[in-house]
């Protein structure tokens, strides 16, 4: 399951990270760091009883932003990150799985930045290129290893139609190509089959499709089609969020979730079809491992 590095555009709180500061303060030596606001939120106290009732569960989280003072907008909102800054952002991420860890929560993977060819000024967005991913991704190996971290560094996380393009020039680069533990798709643009192919051009670097939501039994062969293509994962998104499809502060919409909470009652929770269609997909799968 994912998890984020601060807020997405589904949340019920304002917009938050984990060094906010004031307009025009920056904090490059990250002593204002805490994910304090995520306790508050009892983010990690669900993330542990989920741990406690699934100790298989596996997690990986992936940052909507690097911090405001990081990036040309100044805002967590739209901008890019600014040359020179890739390694405060990858000393951030180390901080942040670090203080996970130190809650009982291991974090087996991150992805770099959810969606790195996507700015908006109206949620959490933050502008990549692949050249500054490549800077990005060797810091956070760096920090990684000197920290006995062993957290999966996954690159890329966005459009199978862009895979190619984002993706091979860093794993050309012999150093990304080590660095990187994997590649992460969404799938809103494009087909899995430009995953496969990446896939089939790298097989040492494992792929995952960490953002998409499919629907009826069509959407599940979908699923099986990532599948086919190498992906080691289907990550709903998102995976529970009340019957009128909120909290949605952002810009995108959402179907009904697998999962949904009522608000009149939070303690009642139902399925939508999806949610065992996906169950028999994950059974099948567990038996096939176990052959």
């Amino acid at each position: 399951m994912r998890i984020c590095l601060g807020t997405s555009d589904f949340t019920s709180s304002p917009w938050y990270w984990y060094d906010d500061l004031p307009p025009g303060q920056k904090d490059p030596d990250l002593g204002h760091f805490s994910i304090q606001r995520d306790i508050d939120l009892h983010i990690p106290a669900v993330t542990c009883e989920a741990l406690s009732l699934n100790p298989d569960l596996r997690l990986f989280a992936s940052p909507w932003s690097a911090p405001g003072w990081t990036k040309s907008s100044g805002s967590l909102c739209g901008g890019s990150l600014l040359p020179g800054c890739e390694a405060v952002v990858a000393r951030y991420y180390r901080m942040a799985v670090e203080a996970y860890g130190e809650l009982g929560i291991p974090i087996a993977a991150i992805t770099l930045q959810n969606e790195p060819l996507h700015a908006d000024r109206r949620y959490p967005t933050c502008y990549m290129t692949w050249e500054q991913q490549l800077r990005l991704l060797l810091l956070a190996r760096e920090e990684f290893d000197r920290h006995d971290l062993d957290t999966e560094i996954w690159i890329f996380d966005h459009n199978f139609a862009d895979a190619s393009a984002f993706s091979e020039p860093i794993l050309v680069d012999p150093g990304g190509c080590a660095a990187a533990d994997g590649e992460a798709f969404h799938e809103h643009d494009g087909q899995p089959d430009e995953m496969g192919y990446l896939w089939s051009r790298y097989p040492e670097g494992p792929v995952f499709l960490t953002e998409h939501s499919t629907w009826g039994t069509g959407g599940m062969e979908r699923v099986l089609q990532y599948l086919r293509d190498g992906s080691r994962s289907y990550k709903a998104w998102v995976t529970c969020l009340d019957e009128a499809q909120q909290p949605k502060p952002g810009t995108h919409p959402s179907s009904p979730t697998f999962v949904t909470v009522q608000r009149p009652d939070p303690n009642a929770v139902t399925y939508i079809p999806e949610y065992w269609l996906l169950g028999q997909i994950a059974l099948c799968a567990g038996r096939r491992r176990a052959h």
